[in-house]
C-alpha cells in the first residue's frame, strides 16, 4: 500500500490524526480493563455468596449432630 504526496503533505495533521487513534486506543483498552476488574469482582462476590449460603446451610445440621451426640453420651453414661 503506497501513500500519494497529498496524503503526507501536512505531517502536523498526521501526527494529530495518529495522536487521536492512539488515544482511543487506549481509551479502549482502559475501559476493557475496567469491565474485566468489575466482572472479575462480581464473580469474587458471587463465590463469597455462595459460600456464606453454604456455611449457613450445614452450620444447623451440625449444630443439631453434635447435640445429638451429647443427648445420647449423657443417656448412655446415666443408664
Amino acid at each position: 500500500m503506497s501513500f500519494s504526496d497529498e496524503d503526507n503533505d501536512d505531517p502536523e495533521e498526521l501526527q494529530k490524526d495518529l495522536d487521536e487513534y492512539f488515544e482511543k486506543r487506549r481509551i479502549s483498552v482502559e475501559d476493557r480493563l475496567e469491565e474485566q476488574r468489575l466482572e472479575e469482582e462480581r464473580l469474587q462476590a458471587q463465590k463469597r455468596a455462595t459460600r456464606e449460603k453454604r456455611k449457613r446451610f450445614f452450620y444447623l445440621p451440625r449444630k443439631l449432630f453434635f447435640a445429638l451426640i451429647i443427648l445420647l453420651a449423657i443417656t448412655f453414661a446415666a443408664g
